[in-house]
């Protein structure tokens, strides 16, 4: 009966750090979900009249893999690349002016040389002209994470107004 026991405590002292681990993460994922709402219901608010009410990711090509922080923002800078996507939706990258660094995460940072990107979709194409790189823009449109690129975007944009 002793070796029974002894392998008995060998084992639940294996599953504790499992255990343990399983815990920590779920204490994460309840904090970063508290700290982040999802809820498609907030609101933002608008700061330009070019804000659009109902769903800010529609017409979107891959909204799955974008998670709204603000349904509405407006930002400006200096355009520095222009490009048409393979979807295609104009990417067009900024340097924002000082006073909107707090649309940019660290992903902005280390992998888009502290850039905002913005996504021009189709169906805005029509009423709305790609900027030349160079130009002062201001733009509006929701703020999201792109979980696939790891940054902060405005897509789609809205709205820009070359300065």
């Amino acid at each position: 009966m002793h070796f029974r026991s002894s392998q008995l405590q060998f084992r639940r002292r294996y599953l504790a750090v499992p255990i343990l681990l399983i815990m920590v993460a779920a204490l994460l994922i309840v904090r970063f979900n508290a700290s982040n709402p999802s809820d498609p219901q907030r609101v933002a608010s608008p700061p330009s009249t070019q804000c659009r009410k109902g769903n800010p990711l529609e017409g979107v090509s891959n909204p799955l893999r974008l998670r709204v922080i603000s349904d509405c923002e407006m930002g400006s800078g200096i355009v520095k690349s222009v490009n048409l996507q393979d979807d295609g939706d104009w990417r067009i990258d900024v340097s924002l002016s000082p006073q909107y660094g707090k649309l940019l995460d660290p992903g902005n940072v280390n992998r888009q040389n502290g850039w905002l990107v913005l996504e021009l979709i189709p169906r805005d194409q029509a009423t709305i002209s790609v900027p030349l790189v160079g130009r002062q823009i201001t733009f509006v449109g929701p703020l999201v994470y792109d979980s696939q690129n790891y940054w902060n975007a405005i897509y789609p944009v809205w709205s820009i107004q070359v300065d």
